[in-house]
């Protein structure tokens, strides 16, 4: 969290999707969780597809708001 935000930060998500590329480890998977945290729906990409389904598992195990994808965006 910035030292801009508080703990108490209002949800922006609004109901609004996020397509997240790269999302099985690393950035794209803490880009695809803060989205989450923020009350965004979630699709979360990679080629590594066990990789980034466990992500998505992992931010919402009823795969309601998060799902994981495997994906070659070449």
């Amino acid at each position: 969290m910035s030292t801009r935000e508080s703990a108490t930060a209002p949800q922006d998500g609004d109901g609004r999707v996020a397509l997240v590329t790269g999302a099985g480890r690393g950035l794209g998977a803490c880009i695809a969780a803060r989205l989450y945290d923020r009350g965004y729906r979630v699709a979360l990409t990679d080629l590594d597809t066990k990789a980034v389904e466990q992500a998505a598992a992992d931010l919402d195990p009823t795969g309601r708001n998060a799902v994981g994808l495997g994906l070659d965006v070449r």
